[in-house]
């Protein structure tokens, strides 16, 4: 029968208690760098000839998430796709008029309040939220509704950009 070393199971036993106390600090630490909102900023063509700088939010508190669209930020955004497009394609007052609207306005109006309920307000709709934590350096969300598991390597750098490398997203730190 052989002899049991006591410092050597003394010796193990400390360093499995330093490599979870090690992780556990660092994803802790991970933890609170997270949390905030975060933005992720990209144009897209929204209808033919009209592009379109959209921001979507990931709003990260203890223990959960949500992605959502601010619906005034995406409303200047329109505007201003908007007052391109009737730039670029010389669209004048008259053209307008004869599409049955009173006026750049009123169309600029009319639009506006179907892509807003088509970007944000459906975008909105749809939860988008749900919980997360940090194990072991990684990223994972569960959907609010769902089991399933999503995870992604992630980095943070300057503590003001988030990389979510499995999805290609680079979102920045807001607040």
């Amino acid at each position: 029968m052989k002899k049991f070393d006591i410092k050597r199971i003394i010796g193990f036993v400390v360093g499995v208690v330093i490599v979870v106390a090690v992780f556990a600090i660092t994803d802790g630490k991970a933890e609170k760098e997270l949390m905030g909102t975060w933005a992720y900023a990209y144009t897209t063509e929204y209808a033919e000839d009209l592009d379109v700088e959209l921001t979507e939010y990931f709003e990260v508190t203890e223990g959960r998430y949500r992605w959502y669209m601010d619906r005034e930020e995406t409303k200047a955004s329109l505007l201003k796709a908007y007052d391109e497009y009737f730039k670029t394609q010389e669209i004048t007052e008259e053209d307008v008029i004869n599409s049955g609207y009173k006026s750049i306005e009123d169309c600029k109006a009319q639009w506006l309040e179907e892509d807003l309920e088509n970007i944000v307000d459906d975008y909105n709709e749809d939860p988008g939220a749900g919980t997360w934590q940090i194990n072991k350096g990684t990223f994972l969300f569960i959907e609010d509704g769902t089991s399933r598991e999503y995870k992604t390597d992630y980095r943070i750098e300057d503590g003001n950009t988030l990389y979510l490398q499995t999805d290609g997203l680079i979102l920045t730190k807001v607040k």
